[in-house]
């Protein structure tokens, strides 16, 4: 589409097009402007297929520009690059056209400042904002909300964390249904009451990889109402009061490869509501009140391969209310004050493939509550304090096939409060304290060809099962 005639004239005077267009677009156009309503204009008037480069130029509103406003990019197939932009308090960048890319740019904004009263239109809004069905690429560039003064009266973002005030810039990316982003070497980063980025909607979609998410007062990533992302090699680092990354609501999906989540204030990645996460070849760690891994809700489901969860405050893996994860050649260890997997309440359940649980505060992996695990060729070893496995709880139980557990500082079993644990090839030994222990009526351990270099003791009613392959078995009745 050719540009207007003023826009001609406007470009004509304000630019330079390059010698040689780059193969990805019809025209390179160099220009002069620090106004961003100039900018936007030029944007939009712009044929398809055109770069717009600033060449750093610092550009801002005009003096005579206000805040509590939007700048809107309509124009399919445009491109702007290296520039520093810096927009009004309460200003945003509203993308709906398709195929609208940034490169180099660094943008930078603040939320509301004083107490006007804000439109509903201007509720929930991120600092760059993509609705509509709009698309936008970003490659090596910076977005930054800025710490704001914000409005007492109100309250309109999403839940469901405690909202912040009326029409406050919420995070500093927002997709909304139906649109998409995809980022690459980009640094993005929140002082707003809220997310760094926001993903929210059906087929609301964020692509990411060798980008920085940091330093946010919530959380880092918040994916929800059937929006999805795909994370490779990011970071994700200092949520300062909530998760790293935070997965919400049924049809709501994340897939991460190789990236690095930690020192969040709450759980590196939380998934709840019926939420879907994938986890590959990343590690979770050093959540300083939280989980490396949270699951929780009927319907929230994680699998994680290759993967390690370290040096958390709480556990490593904690799966509750109806949730289920599944691992395969993870490294659980040095949770810091509790077990390094816990899995409670009814019809959660907890797979683990090839696994080791090392080196935890407390025991290895916790189930109870009515919950369920099933560990194949897993090490459940070196518990700081307590024990290898711990089940308690009617109707809890535990199946453990092929799997050591040794050298913990009690013992290597418990099984307890009329729960149920089956051992099939497992090999017991080295613990501080034997065996293990079995404790209170319908408390039962079921042991098939399994090596015991101690006693496992049967308590208050307690129940072992074993046949005549168990080596070494020695039963003692208290």
């Amino acid at each position: 589409m050719p540009m207007s005639q003023e826009a001609a004239e406007i470009f004509a005077s304000v630019s330079e097009k390059e010698p040689v267009p780059h193969a990805e677009a019809d025209d390179v156009w160099r220009i002069r402007s620090d106004d961003i309503e100039h900018l936007i204009s030029l944007l939009n008037e712009c044929p398809r297929h055109t770069i717009i480069d600033l060449a750093g130029q610092s550009v801002s509103a005009s003096s005579k520009g206000g805040g509590e406003c939007c700048y809107s990019v309509a124009q399919d197939y445009i491109t702007l690059r290296n520039a520093m932009i810096k927009l009004p308090p309460n200003a945003n960048i509203i993308v709906k056209a398709k195929h609208v890319a940034l490169d180099n740019v660094t943008l930078e904004g603040q939320g509301v400042v004083g107490e006007g009263t804000l439109t509903v239109a201007q509720r929930r809004r991120g600092l760059v904002e993509v609705e509509s069905g709009g698309q936008l690429s970003m490659k090596d560039c910076k977005v930054a909300l800025l710490e704001a003064r914000v409005e007492p009266q109100g309250c309109g973002c999403f839940g469901p964390s405690p909202a912040p005030p009326l029409g406050h810039l919420c995070a500093a990316l927002l997709v909304r249904q139906g649109s998409s982003a995809e980022l690459r070497d980009c640094d993005i980063t929140s002082l707003a009451p809220y997310a760094g980025v926001v993903v929210q909607g059906s087929e609301a979609r964020l692509t990411a990889e060798a980008s920085t998410f940091h330093d946010t007062p919530k959380s880092c990533i918040y994916v929800l109402g059937g929006a999805s992302a795909s994370l490779t090699r990011i970071k994700v680092l200092g949520s300062q009061t909530s998760y790293g990354i935070e997965l919400l609501d049924k049809g709501s999906s994340i897939s991460l490869q190789s990236c690095d989540i930690g020192a969040n204030a709450g759980a590196g990645v939380m998934v709840s509501g019926g939420a879907q996460a994938k986890i590959v070849n990343s590690e979770l760690h050093d959540s300083l009140t939280g989980s490396g891994l949270q699951v929780t809700g009927a319907g929230s489901c994680v699998e994680a391969s290759n993967s390690r969860l370290y040096s958390n405050e709480g556990s490593n893996l904690f799966v509750s209310q109806g949730a289920s994860a599944r691992l395969e050649g993870c490294e659980l260890h040095r949770s810091k004050k509790v077990a390094g997997v816990t899995c409670r309440d009814e019809s959660s359940a907890v797979q683990a493939y090839n696994c080791k649980m090392y080196n935890n505060a407390s025991s290895s992996i916790v189930v109870g509550g009515g919950a369920s695990a099933h560990l194949t060729s897993c090490q459940c070893s070196q518990s700081q304090k307590e024990n290898g496995i711990v089940v308690q709880g009617v109707t809890s139980g535990l199946e453990a096939e092929s799997c050591i557990l040794s050298d913990n500082s009690n013992i290597g079993i418990l099984v307890r409060d009329g729960s149920i644990a089956k051992l099939r090839d497992c090999i017991v030994q080295g613990n501080t304290h034997g065996v293990g222990t079995v404790i209170g009526q319908g408390s039962t351990v079921i042991a098939d060809r399994c090596q015991f270099d101690g006693k496992l003791a049967t308590q208050d009613g307690g129940v072992l099962k074993t046949d005549e392959t168990c080596v070494e078995l020695s039963v003692v009745q208290a």
